[in-house]
């Protein structure tokens, strides 16, 4: 009679026992499913955003090699999913998800600084100095706040998001319309030494011995006299 109660006990123990262990499966198996999913959705839109820059003409590669052995390893993971879904518990499985992810972030980070150089370029260097002193001629007034604004979507741009063709789209206006502006100032074909003048007023170090002839006679020529003014000093 015990030995018969002992066994019974021994037989619902193991029962016990298989399906705790059968649950851990199934929740392991559940983990590695939603794991596979996320890596996928991952990857698509990391490739999404490198087919749009790769449109553009931004970056020149369809697709960076690095990702090419991952591909093959994810293509192996789902087909032996669909075969026999307990492979998903195996190490290898594990490892080809790990690499998929290292790789997908890695060209999320390609992807953002090719965007953020390709953007850098759009921008002329034109100093601030510069517009600061066209913007008091009254034939710049107009063309420098414009300027202003296109620095303003520029900046936008340059806000950390998603990639789409839209912002594409409005990069590419954005360079036009700075190369139309810059070119006007291009046209004031400003020497180094009347540049040098506008950066020292601009943050107060401007003396009239940088009043040279020359950049009075810039000045002058291209009607910003008017832009200035000779101030004395405050006693010490």
């Amino acid at each position: 009679m015990i030995r018969e109660l002992a066994l019974s006990l021994k037989d619902r123990a193991d029962f016990v026992y298989a399906l705790k262990d059968e649950t851990e499966t199934v929740k392991q198996l559940n983990e590695r499913r939603t794991r596979l999913r996320e890596a996928v959705i991952a990857l698509n839109t990391v490739l999404k955003t490198w087919h749009l820059l790769t449109q553009a003409g931004i970056v020149r590669s369809e697709q960076p090699k690095s990702l090419t052995g991952t591909l093959k390893q994810l293509d192996k993971v789902r087909f032996l999913a669909r075969q026999d879904h307990l492979s998903l518990l195996n190490n290898d499985v594990h490892v080809a998800l790990k690499n998929l992810k290292n790789l997908t972030e890695d060209l999320a980070l390609d992807s953002q600084r090719l965007w953020q150089e390709h953007l850098d370029r759009l921008k002329p260097p034109v100093p601030d100095a510069l517009l600061t002193v066209l913007e008091r001629h009254p034939e710049w007034t107009g063309r420098i706040k414009q300027w202003r604004a296109l620095n303003k979507d520029h900046a936008r741009l340059r806000a950390p998001q998603p990639v789409t063709a839209a912002l594409v789209a409005q990069a590419q206006t954005l360079g036009a319309q700075y190369v139309g502006l810059r070119q006007a100032i291009v046209e004031l074909d400003l020497p180094a030494p009347v540049l040098e003048f506008f950066e020292r007023t601009g943050d107060g170090r401007a003396t009239l011995a940088d009043l040279t002839a020359d950049v009075l006679e810039w000045l002058r020529a291209h009607g910003l006299l008017p832009a200035f003014s000779v101030q004395l000093k405050p006693s010490p």
